[in-house]
Order: C-alpha cells, then sequence, then structure tokens
C-alpha cells in the first residue's frame, strides 16, 4: 500500500513538474513586436517577418504591425515583400516581457539594374550610354559621348542610387562639352564636339540595403556644381575591362541658368 502510495506522488510530482515547466516556458518566451514602414515612413502592410532559424513568422496587418513570439532566444528578424529590398534587425531574448523594435523601414525596388535619381521618393532613370572612342591630335585617346542626355537636378548633394551593379570602384567625373581635333587614319583632320570627362569628384558607394546590398548610394565627397556628370566604374578612364561597359549621366542645373546645347542635340534609343 505505502509503496503503490509513493508511486502515485511521484506521477502526480512529476506531472506538476512538467506544467510548471511548460507555464514557465510559455511565460519566459517574450515577444517582438514593431512596425515596417516604406521610404516614405508610412506602414507597410503584407510584409512576412522572420525569425531567422526558426520556423516562427509573422505577416504585417494593414497598420504594418506585427508579432513575433520569440521562444526565450536571441537572433535576427528578415523582412521580406515581393518589389522591396528586404531588411534584417537583431533582437535579444527577454523572458515574458515584450520586445519593442524601432521601425524598419523597406526601399522600394527599381524595376531594372542601373543608376536612378531619387526624387520625391520616385526613381528616375539615368541614362546608360556606351562611350565613344576619340583619337585627337592634343589629348590623345579620350572617352566619351556626343549626345546629350536630360535627366537634371537642381539638387547639389543628388541622391543617386545604384541597383543590382558593381558594388565597389565607383567613380564620379564631371563632363564638359569639347571641340576635339581628331587624327585621322588616311588623311586630313576633322573635329567634333563631344562631353568628355574633365574633373574627377571623389565619391563612395554606401550599402541603402543589408545584407545583400541590391541599393547602393553613390556619395560623392562634395557638393557638386552646376554642371554635367558621370557615373562611372572606370570606362571613361580607359579601362576597357571594367566589368560595366555603359557610364550614366545626369545634369546639376541651376533654374536661372538655361540649358546647354550640344552639338548634336539626339536623344539615346534603348
Amino acid at each position: 500500500m505505502h509503496s503503490k502510495l509513493t508511486e502515485r506522488w511521484a506521477v502526480l510530482a512529476a506531472t506538476l513538474g512538467v506544467i510548471a515547466t511548460t507555464g514557465l516556458c510559455a511565460c519566459n518566451a517574450g515577444v517582438a513586436k514593431g512596425t515596417v514602414v516604406d521610404m516614405r515612413q508610412e506602414t507597410l502592410p503584407g510584409v512576412a517577418v522572420i525569425f531567422e532559424g526558426t520556423n516562427r513568422q509573422d505577416l504585417t496587418n494593414a497598420r504594418g504591425e506585427y508579432a513575433l513570439r520569440l521562444g526565450g532566444q536571441s537572433g535576427r528578424l528578415r523582412f521580406a515583400k515581393t518589389g522591396y529590398a528586404p531588411a534584417v534587425a537583431d533582437v535579444g531574448a527577454s523572458a515574458g516581457k515584450t520586445v519593442k523594435l524601432p521601425p524598419v523601414t523597406l526601399w522600394r525596388l527599381p524595376s531594372e539594374p542601373g543608376v536612378f535619381l531619387l526624387e520625391q521618393y520616385r526613381y528616375e532613370r539615368l541614362d546608360p550610354v556606351s562611350p565613344e572612342k576619340f583619337d585627337t591630335q592634343n589629348l590623345g585617346i579620350v572617352y566619351g559621348t556626343r549626345l546629350w542626355f536630360g535627366t537634371e537636378t537642381t539638387d547639389s548633394e543628388p541622391m543617386l542610387v545604384c541597383h543590382k551593379l558593381q558594388p565597389y570602384g565607383v567613380r564620379v567625373s564631371r563632363l564638359h562639352l569639347a571641340e576635339l581635333l581628331l587624327r585621322m587614319q588616311v588623311e586630313g583632320t576633322d573635329t567634333v564636339e563631344a562631353w568628355i570627362p574633365t574633373q574627377s569628384i571623389p565619391a563612395a558607394l554606401v550599402p541603402i540595403d543589408r545584407p545583400e546590398g541590391q541599393l547602393q548610394r553613390v556619395r560623392c565627397a562634395e557638393p557638386l556644381k552646376p554642371g554635367t556628370y558621370a557615373v562611372h566604374w572606370g570606362i571613361l578612364d580607359g579601362a576597357i575591362d571594367a566589368r560595366e561597359k555603359r557610364f550614366f549621366v545626369f545634369h546639376v542645373v541651376d533654374a536661372r541658368t538655361p540649358k546647354p546645347a550640344s552639338a548634336e542635340q539626339e536623344t539615346p534609343t534603348e
């Protein structure tokens, strides 16, 4: 009799222990809460929020809010939505408490690779240009273009965004319209007007989204004066082995200054 009673007490104690442990885990799980916003800082619904390394995930509601059980763990949350660059946020374990995370911003992706001017939260694609090679009598070999391109900004510190381009080695060159005296292979000479580099502006690429880095900002070391500029990866400096064979043109303009004219006045065809 005593043996059976002892056995029942042992089973009861074990059961209570399981219940207590389960309750403790539930209490200590912790919850991560926050909101996801877009580039305008407006709440973004329909964003998948995934706790990496687990099967726990959530979807932001109409107010861009999410709530994800941490299970007593620290780790990384991943935020993903079609048409946007993903984002991540680290979260620490907090037993039985709600962890309020700062708003996470998802950047909308341009529709194609290239360099874009971002103004008023809208992407304007810079014209991609294949450089021409000019063999001149006074400057030697130079690279540029005879075409005029019309992407303009009045911002001396423009927001230039690269999408899915080489994440290093960017260069920004100021261009000027020059009359080039060509060296002809057969006989005589000829002249053309072309936009060629005249000044190098120190610049670097700064990742906008992490960890993928699909978007990179071109950050110039100094404000840009009114003029014509090109973003490139060495192709205008004669780096024929450059991975990106095009350069991308834009203009910083003063509203009081008339638009410069090219001899060709052409618009590039895609």
